[in-house]
């Protein structure tokens, strides 16, 4: 169990230690989703070409909980889209402040939850 626990961790570190981040001012982007903080929201704009969903979650509250990635009319965005999710609505295990760092999880929307899924995520500085 806490092997496992471990592993995940490893993983996500490397995910973390090999993304790049598109510039210093705060904006992500990674295969046409960007990120953004503006005021008390995270903004996730869509030009990947295909709806996208995402999940988004603090970063320490990651490490605690398990997930699957599920499509929903409440978390997809349409090509062409954005989204300004509100810091509560991100998880998390207590209140949000500036400095805390945000995961967006995001995949192409699937039908099914059978389809196999490439999650990628894209990471925001609060």
């Amino acid at each position: 169990m806490h092997f496992l626990r471990y592993f995940g961790l490893l993983i996500s570190l490397l995910i973390l230690l090999t993304q790049c981040n598109d510039s210093d001012d705060g904006i992500f982007t990674q295969a046409g989703v960007t990120t953004k903080v503006v005021d008390e929201t995270v903004v996730i704009e869509n030009n990947h070409g295909k709806p996208i969903s995402y999940f988004a979650v603090e970063e320490e509250t990651s490490y605690l909980i398990d997930w699957g990635p599920s499509s929903r009319e409440e978390n997809t965005i349409a090509n062409g889209d954005s989204k300004a999710v509100p810091w509560d609505d991100i998880m998390s295990d207590g209140l949000l402040r500036e400095g805390d760092r945000i995961i967006i999880y995001w995949w192409v929307a699937q039908d099914s939850l059978s389809a196999s899924v490439e999650i990628k995520q894209n990471i925001v500085v609060l």
